[in-house]
């Protein structure tokens, strides 16, 4: 009787969820951004999962396996697992990486755009979070870990998107210093969307030392332009049109709705060298590393 009565607990046990297991977002094709698919189908025939690149973001971004196993994905790259969060991942820092022809004059190199969002540099991580609401949300402070919160509307958006709000949340924690996240500066109804404070000030590039680094001041709101901004203006050859009009156009929104002293013109319209004349972009050896 003890036995059937052991077999029986056990049976029940399996049948239920396992304690501390976390829900995961059902991840599918948008319906508002129908490019998505042809873009993740598009950057798997570029990367194929190689593994320096999976290696590059678990180490760099710091994507550690006890948040991203258990359904998130992290041992699932192909073409056919868009369905996982991490594969998504994967396109998003290829887009960061090398969707950028910088010899045509963009404001940052690829290199630099991928390396901003270093939680290994910058002592936090990234993890994904079974939560509806904004895309994604920086914690920082002594009564947090450092770490950006990737939610389920930020998985579900394009690779380019997603990309840009890695950068956009990795200036958050870089500016926050240790009272926590930095905050947007203000408030702009009723056209922008905000329910919270989130426009921020432009600041211009002046004099730089090195025309590539990341090394000036930029708001939350300005990377993400002059990222979204450099992909349509000097996209790689493999960069498809419909990426590069929604890029433009997700730059020029943000620009009217998000930027409190906006720069004074719009993504490829054309938009004025980002660098005073006399500064020289000499020539620089090939970074083959991801």
């Amino acid at each position: 009787m003890v036995k059937t009565r052991a077999v029986a607990l056990g049976l029940i046990l399996l049948c239920l969820p396992r304690l501390g297991a976390s829900q995961v977002c059902a991840l599918g094709d948008s319906p508002f951004d129908p490019a998505a698919r042809r873009a993740r189908e598009l950057l798997f025939t570029r990367h194929q999962c190689n593994s320096g690149l999976i290696d590059f973001v678990r180490r760099t971004y710091r994507f550690k396996e006890k948040h991203w196993d258990d359904g998130w994905g992290w041992d699932d790259c192909s073409v056919n697992d868009t369905r996982f969060a991490f594969p998504r991942i994967i396109d998003a820092a290829y887009v960061l990486r090398r969707g950028i022809d910088v010899d045509l004059g963009a404001w940052h190199r690829s290199s630099e755009y991928a390396s901003l969002p270093n939680g290994r540099q910058h002592d936090y991580q990234h993890e994904p979070e079974f939560t509806f609401g904004p895309q994604m949300r920086s914690f920082g402070g002594w009564l947090h870990t450092d770490r950006v919160e990737i939610w389920c509307g930020g998985l579900q958006s394009s690779p380019k998107s997603i990309a840009s709000q890695l950068l956009h949340e990795a200036e958050h924690l870089i500016l926050g210093g240790w009272t926590g996240a930095f905050n947007h500066n203000a408030f702009i109804p009723p056209h922008s969307g905000c329910t919270e404070r989130c426009a921020d000030f432009w600041y211009g590039h002046t004099s730089p030392s090195e025309p590539y680094q990341i090394t000036s001041r930029h708001s939350m709101n300005q990377i993400e332009v002059e990222f979204l901004c450099d992909l349509s203006t000097f996209p790689q050859g493999w960069v498809t049109l419909d990426v590069i009009d929604d890029a433009a156009g997700q730059a020029n929104r943000k620009l009217i709705q998000r930027i409190l002293n906006p720069p004074g013109w719009f993504c490829s319209i054309p938009r004025p060298a980002p660098w005073p004349q006399e500064v020289s972009l000499r020539e620089r050896p090939v970074d083959r590393s991801w």
